[in-house]
């Protein structure tokens, strides 16, 4: 995700919707034009390609990228701050504070 030269998620995920629309959109990496990967029958809004870098955009793994991301970064998952949470008495059991 670092190389698509975006700062948010909202930036990310509005850049997937109009992929999935098909919408025009520039390459984040060099400002070409991407064209459907797969043409043909099948014409696929998920899998788009830059024929001037060659950079393949796979927009369901760039989802689940970001996913994964979001989801690494989440203080539930965070050891640290699970520890400062029990610790500091903030640490919430069936919608109730412990």
């Amino acid at each position: 995700l670092e190389e698509l030269k975006m700062g948010s998620r909202e930036e990310v995920l509005r850049f997937l919707k109009k992929l999935w629309n098909g919408e025009q959109v520039p390459c984040p990496i060099c400002g070409a034009r991407l064209e459907l990967l797969h043409r043909g029958a099948k014409k696929d809004p998920c899998d788009w390609q830059c024929r001037a870098c060659g950079k393949t955009y796979k927009t369901i793994h760039l989802l689940d990228e970001l996913n994964e991301r979001i989801h690494e970064r989440s203080p539930l998952h965070d050891s640290r701050a699970l520890r400062r949470g029990i610790a500091g008495g903030t640490v919430r059991s069936e919608g109730r504070e412990t």
